[in-house]
């Protein structure tokens, strides 16, 4: 086996390879060249040869399904949270829409721009955030799927899709006085998570799902992995105030008794985070009086609350976990500009406006 001359510029190439299963591969081919041009592709031959044993060895997978992905991407959440009720609602639509037994990778570009009319038209109906965020957790699934190669995806239909744009304007931040009105109408569970959500800017799921691990007592921060990242995941460090520090000894010293891995443990099962705070949240609003205010109104009231005491939006966007200034900026842009009016009065302050008569 090699190359052997049959005539005048004229070779046979014979290459055979065993595997180390014992399985023996052989290739043969005659071709018409010059001695060095056999060797080169004697070597061509032999690479060409390895790539179909690996080809024909690599075991068959079975194609994505959307019911396989949904299953799937809720694993992979709860390896990397505790909680994850505020998306496994989104999770269901592409899912109904699509079919439970649809391939993954026949979906198309267009049929993810149907998808957005269907959840506009027909199911959720609503204000184009909502139906955004319902498009990216769809497409969160689908990239996890890509960068893992589950069912052998290796391209995603969204690779050219463009998201609707959305004007970015945060809601209105709680007072102190509905603070006030909102901690003395809640349980002391409910309390401690309020006092949490505004001392951290933590989202809610975050903040439910965080284990005692997660929190340096010695460092005073607490670490942070978003769910919806890429592969290892983006980390997020955020430090513990003086405040926040009480806090969560106190709870420390309760969970003596609970023996829980979580900051907020289920009650009925320890074992477990709390997994929503909504019904509780609402009761608490009802008896306050407060209207229209939710959980996660708390971590703009943070935000809120840092700029128009002065705090610079670099700083803040930090602070909140924000991937970037930008996002920071698109929301809260109109209250760092009301800070810089405040803080150009100053000079008027000190020399006042008098018109010459």
């Amino acid at each position: 086996m090699g190359i052997r001359k049959i005539s005048m510029n004229k070779w046979r190439l014979d290459y055979a390879f065993r595997t180390a299963e014992g399985k023996q591969h052989r290739i043969q081919k005659t071709i018409e060249c010059s001695f060095p041009e056999a060797k080169k592709k004697y070597e061509e031959l032999k690479i060409h040869l390895h790539e179909k044993i690996v080809k024909d060895e690599k075991p068959s997978v079975k194609p994505l399904t959307m019911l396989d992905l949904k299953n799937r991407y809720i694993e992979y959440c709860l390896e990397r949270s505790g909680n994850i009720s505020g998306i496994v609602h989104y999770l269901r639509y592409p899912v109904e829409y699509f079919g439970e037994d649809t391939y993954v990778k026949d979906l198309t570009q267009a049929q993810i721009e149907d998808y957005r009319r269907w959840l506009k038209n027909e199911k959720i109906n609503r204000k184009t955030a909502t139906i955004n965020r319902a498009v990216a957790y769809f497409r969160s699934m689908i990239n996890r799927a890509v960068d893992y190669e589950w069912g052998g995806l290796t391209q995603s239909p969204f690779r050219k899709y463009n998201m609707v744009y959305e004007e970015r304007k945060a809601k209105n931040p709680i007072s102190k006085d509905e603070f006030k009105l909102l901690i003395q109408n809640a349980n002391p569970e409910l309390k401690d998570i309020i006092y949490f959500l505004y001392y951290t800017g933590c989202r809610t799921g975050e903040a439910l799902g965080l284990k005692w691990e997660q929190i340096d007592f010695e460092l005073r921060t607490i670490t942070l992995r978003t769910k919806d990242s890429k592969r290892k995941g983006r980390t997020i460090v955020k430090p513990i105030n003086d405040q926040l520090i009480i806090l969560l000894h106190a709870r420390q010293k309760s969970n003596r008794f609970r023996k829980s891995d979580f900051l907020f443990p289920n009650s009925k099962d320890t074992s477990v985070p709390l997994n929503s705070i909504k019904k509780v949240f609402r009761n608490a609003c009802k008896r306050a009086g407060l209207v229209g205010i939710t959980p996660h109104q708390i971590r703009h009231s943070y935000v809120s609350h840092l700029l128009m005491s002065g705090v610079d939006i670099e700083t803040v966007s930090k602070l909140v976990g924000h991937s970037s200034i930008k996002i920071t900026s698109d929301y809260y842009s109109h209250l760092s500009q009301d800070h810089l009016r405040a803080a150009s009065n100053i000079v008027g302050k000190i020399l006042p406006y008098n018109k010459v008569s």
